[in-house]
Parts: structure tokens; sequence; C-alpha cells
């Protein structure tokens, strides 16, 4: 099993593997949920970005590099709501996510999405009405993005070419 993330939640330990999240309760360590693939909650593989956020009492934010970001019920692991990243492509490639960050208020993301090899953009998702929007301009790689204030981010990035080798 590849575990992608584990960690603390109100008391709750969450581990994401590569294709199940399982909430246990901290004090005895009894699972309290499992969501798999089978059950067609986490119906992607998760990978490379796969995290999990606090991100409502009661709710937690899981986002999926094939891409999905998914509110689920932390008592439950019953989806809430769920964004389909896809429905938002630039060109023919599919989208997949690098990174993401919650806004301090916790109604945006903004997110690292990448379309095939060198096509790299900056996404926002507005978690309340569901809105997106993309960057007009790619780059090669984005590798990290922090939040001024709830309304206002900035993205890191470079290209792979301005790094060069001896060997």
């Amino acid at each position: 099993i590849n575990i992608e993330y584990m960690g603390f939640i109100d008391d709750k330990l969450y581990v994401l593997a590569q294709v199940s999240l399982a909430a246990y309760d901290a004090a005895p360590g009894e699972l309290l949920w499992e969501n798999t693939d089978e059950d067609d909650v986490f119906d992607y593989m998760l990978y490379e970005a796969s995290q999990l956020e606090d991100y409502a009492p009661g709710q937690i934010l899981v986002m999926t590099s094939v891409p999905s970001a998914r509110i689920l019920d932390a008592n439950t692991g019953e989806t809430l709501q769920e964004f389909l990243l896809d429905d938002y492509r630039v060109s023919d490639y599919p989208i997949s996510v690098s990174n993401f960050e919650l806004s301090p208020d916790k109604r945006r993301l903004g997110i690292c999405i990448y379309e095939g090899m060198d096509e790299n953009y900056v996404g926002m998702l507005d978690l309340q009405t569901g809105s997106f929007s993309i960057s007009e301009d790619s780059c090669r790689f984005i590798c990290d993005i922090i939040w001024f204030d709830d309304d206002h981010f900035a993205a890191a990035s470079y290209n792979l070419s301005d790094f060069e080798s001896d060997d």
C-alpha cells in the first residue's frame, strides 16, 4: 500500500493511500470509515498532489491529481460536494494537479495545473460557487502557491531549461 498522506484533523487520523482514504478515531485507533475506489467515491487513483485539508466543522477537503476536489463529511466519509477540474482543460490533454493551497478563509483553492509535459497553468476554484478560472499564460513548471490574503495569491514557477548540468 502506498501512503500519500497521513495526519490528524480534529482528533481523527486520516490515512490517504493510493486508492483509499480511511479515518481512525485517534484515541483507541478504531477505524471509523474507509472509502476505496470500489465505493465509487475515489474513482481515480490518488497520487502526487493527493492531500487533505481541514475545510469546515465536520468536513474535510481532499484533492486528487487526476483531478477532483471533494468535500467530505468527516464523520462518515460521504462526498458532500465534488468539483471535476478536467471540465476546464485548456488543451486536448487531461488536467493534472501538482499542488494546491486553500485560501485563509477556505472559500477558494489556488491550484497548480499541468497539461502534458510543457503546459503548466495556475487555476482558482471558488468552492462556494463552483466557478473556475485559469491563467492565460503557461510556463514549464509551477512549484508552489502562497496566499497573501483571502483574495490574492502568488505562484512560483521556473523553467527546467534554467538549470544546467555538467553530466
